[in-house]
């Protein structure tokens, strides 16, 4: 057994420091979402692959599928921040003001990641999973 002889002080000191290191790392680390610029790289990556004349909100949409599922699985968290991050990398942070035919030629440099394929079939079902959707795209014909 450890013996730490700690005064009241000592210990008020150290229980309060720890409170604040455990809120901050579950605050970071809170539901595993999405930031903004992550989002926002998503909805150009979706829309370049799935290309419609329909309003950000449906691509938004599919974002919001793909951050549940990170939510609910870390793992998932991951491979899509790191190949969001990536992704912007390989563009000079700045993916979504490249021409569409670099952003094809990104896209098909990684179609075999775990990030592609997970941003993919996501938006895949959400876009085209729904009879509300289809409605929307016959109706745009």
């Amino acid at each position: 057994m450890l013996d730490y002889d700690l005064t009241r002080r000592e210990f008020i000191e150290v229980s309060a420091a720890l409170t604040v290191t455990m809120a901050a790392l579950s605050d970071t680390h809170r539901g595993h979402d999405l930031n903004a610029e992550e989002r926002d790289t998503l909805i150009v990556m979706i829309r370049t692959v799935f290309p419609h004349t329909v309003r950000d909100n449906v691509y938004r949409d599919a974002v919001e599928v793909i951050n549940l599922r990170c939510r609910n699985d870390p793992a998932t968290f991951v491979d899509v921040t790191a190949g969001v991050a990536a992704l912007e990398a390989k563009a000079g942070n700045k993916f979504s003001r490249l021409p569409e035919a670099a952003r094809i030629s990104l896209l098909t440099s990684i179609e075999g990641s775990a990030f592609f394929r997970v941003v993919v079939s996501e938006a895949l079902e959400s876009l085209y999973g729904s009879s509300g959707m289809w409605t929307m795209f016959l109706k745009k014909r």
